[in-house]
């Protein structure tokens, strides 16, 4: 893979973090047993992962979109959110040798991304190729930006009001992902306004304060996000478009078939599953590769 430099030669290999709680990083759970025989579940109806059953929630399909919480008629299902640890954050991008990384912050929480960042970022920056911050919309959010983008410059610990911060040279490529409505572009065409809607305020943004970094669209995208893009002439000022849970949707009948063969080992050793899961992504991404 050549990135926009010309000198990557090999696909980044990127570790996704959280600095606090965020809704990436939980699982739905409740007890099966309160559940009234009679309920008509529809909590089961509603997960788009096929991750609750009769026994409740299978964790490690949930991914946490929240969709069973609001639909539960005895508000019964709750969440766990996990954060990993700071030093086996660090001990796994060392270990494994990798060179990216995905950091989600909540709304108005650079005091978390702060504390992540000095604990985590100090050990492992000189790896880094790419950082990717992704974000929901909120108060500020210049300003948000512009605190987010100091801490990253700093080499070391200092003072985070340091107005010389901005101006250090930083040796990785920036990405500010707009997660607009997070894991939620299978719904419909709807949800992909909400990325683009925060795209375009971080685009101006970027402008007047002189951010620099490179705009990456998330959730909420789906087939529509390239033609929200086209229309309002952001071809050339986004760089990227993250698909999550349209990717999960468009891909889900490929890995039902590989779980009715009970296999467990990895797709590649299925050669005509794997070349479906090609087609069906390139239908995805075709529109932006051309």
């Amino acid at each position: 893979r050549v990135g926009h430099d010309g000198h990557w030669t090999k696909p980044l290999i990127m570790v996704s973090v959280n600095d606090d709680e965020d809704p990436h990083f939980r699982k739905a759970y409740f007890d099966p047993q309160k559940c009234p025989k009679d309920c008509p579940r529809p909590c089961e109806l509603s997960c788009p992962a096929n991750a609750i059953h009769h026994l409740g929630v299978i964790e490690p399909k949930c991914y946490g979109c929240g969709r069973c919480i609001p639909v539960c008629p005895l508000n019964l299902i709750e969440t766990k959110s996990f954060t990993q640890p700071h030093d086996h954050v660090i001990q796994l991008m060392m270990e494994q040798d990798i060179d990216a990384m995905e950091i989600h912050t909540r709304p108005n929480g650079t005091m978390a991304f702060g504390r992540f960042w000095q604990s985590v970022g100090n050990h492992v920056r000189k790896q880094l190729k790419l950082i990717a911050v992704s974000f929901q919309d909120m108060d500020d959010l210049g300003s948000e930006l512009q605190i987010m983008r100091n801490i990253l410059a700093m080499a070391t610990d200092q003072d985070l009001e340091q107005d010389q911060a901005q101006n250090e040279k930083m040796s990785f490529k920036l990405v500010w992902q707009t997660d607009g409505r997070p894991m939620s572009g299978d719904i419909g065409k709807g949800t992909a306004h909400a990325s683009f809607k925060l795209a375009s305020k971080v685009l101006e943004e970027i402008k007047q304060r002189d951010l620099g970094g490179y705009v990456q669209l998330a959730g909420g995208t789906n087939h529509h996000t390239h033609e929200l893009i086209q229309e309002n002439g952001l071809g050339r000022k986004v760089a990227g478009v993250a698909f999550g849970g349209v990717a999960r949707k468009t891909l889900a009948p490929i890995f039902d078939v590989l779980a009715s063969r009970d296999a467990l080992e990895r797709i590649e050793l299925y050669p005509d599953l794997l070349l479906q899961a090609i087609r069906l992504a390139n239908e995805l991404v075709g529109p932006y590769k051309s």
